[in-house]
């Protein structure tokens, strides 16, 4: 009683860095997404199918780009980014 523990090993702790990756959008790339939305495919229709069904209601300048999964950025004047 009344004596205090000593460690008996030094405890070491790694320095670990952690690198964040930035990414700075131009201002043609920020307009560019801007002239769209994302729309969300259900019923796990292809992209291809409904692109179809929006020509055919009329919407010929209207298109979808594929984002992946069961999202599209969907734009006007034909989906060309430049």
């Amino acid at each position: 009683i009344g004596q205090v523990a000593q460690p008996t090993e030094k405890e070491v702790v790694p320095s670990v860095s952690v690198f964040v990756r930035k990414y700075k959008p131009k201002l043609e790339d920020v307009q560019w997404a801007q002239n769209g939305v994302v729309a969300t495919i259900i019923n796990g229709e292809a992209i291809p199918v409904v692109q179809n069904r929006i020509a055919d209601a009329g919407f010929t300048e209207l298109a979808i780009i594929p984002m992946g999964a069961d999202k599209g950025e969907m734009e006007q004047g034909g989906g060309d980014p430049s």
